[in-house]
């Protein structure tokens, strides 16, 4: 099975609208994050509402792919990968199932994303799943002058009765 699954596409143009004017409300240094769905709501509905686009695609995902039934989206984040920078390689060592959405949002075609030995350059409005088992490296690249910037969502497998008790 691919590690990088396309999903479809969704409209991300208001999101980069409010990125541009508030880009201040991301912190870091050559990659810059921001929480979501802990953010300011007013200033950051745009993001919420690609969140619930993107909700509604993997509604209809899962019509194909019931085993997307079983996640939900834990973590919605806000990442800037500035022009020749990168994360470097990494695993995902939480112990736990995870898929990744990554859905661009602004872009140049000298940003990738590498997972084991695969490689995805993420277009603006994609979506784009990432199923990779813990073990399995992951890095990005954005070797162009402008920043990339993707809305990253989580999915993390749902708790089930059996786990509560």
């Amino acid at each position: 099975m691919p590690l990088f699954i396309p999903l479809g596409w969704i409209d991300t143009w208001a999101l980069a609208c409010a990125i541009r004017r508030q880009q201040k409300d991301l912190a870091g240094e050559g990659v810059r994050m921001l929480d979501v769905l802990t953010a300011d709501k007013a200033r950051w509905q745009p993001a919420l509402n690609v969140v619930s686009r993107v909700r509604r695609r993997l509604r209809e995902v899962q019509k194909i792919m019931p085993a997307l039934n079983a996640y939900e989206i834990a973590v919605a984040e806000i990442e800037q990968l500035d022009g020749h920078k990168q994360i470097g390689w990494d695993t995902w060592d939480k112990g736990e199932p995870e898929i990744t959405l990554h859905v661009g949002i602004v872009t140049n075609p000298f940003s990738r994303l590498y997972c084991g030995t695969e490689v995805w350059s993420v277009g603006v409005g994609d979506v784009v799943a990432i199923d990779a088992a813990p073990a399995v490296l992951r890095s990005a690249v954005n070797h162009g002058d402008t920043a990339r910037i993707h809305l990253i969502l989580r999915l993390r497998q749902r708790a089930t009765e059996e786990d509560e008790q």
